[in-house]
């Protein structure tokens, strides 16, 4: 099987912040916003953006933990515009 980059395609309500989560990261930064409460969590050198339900507020560097779920990931070829697959993913 050739082996190439891609580059995973996940939405923002799809990153579900809990103590339970299985996936470790670090509060980047916090926006709370009325009813709900955008989050950026770093992973390794990676910056994911995740929606929460109310106003949450999270430090800097702050160690918080999250799940992916949902049915529309998408995962895309590498310097590239086309959709290689789209489908369900639970991480949990």
């Amino acid at each position: 099987m050739e082996e190439r980059d891609i580059v995973v395609g996940i939405r923002p309500e799809n990153i579900n912040i809990s103590e339970e989560g299985a996936i470790e990261a670090f509060a980047y930064s916090a926006l709370p916003a009325g009813m709900e409460t955008t989050v950026k969590a770093k992973v390794d050198d990676t910056i994911l953006s995740s929606d929460v339900f109310g106003a949450v507020d999270f430090a800097i560097d702050q160690p918080i933990r999250f799940n992916v779920m949902g049915k529309q990931i998408c995962i895309f070829e590498d310097q590239a515009t086309s959709l290689i697959a789209q489908g369900s993913i639970s991480l949990n």
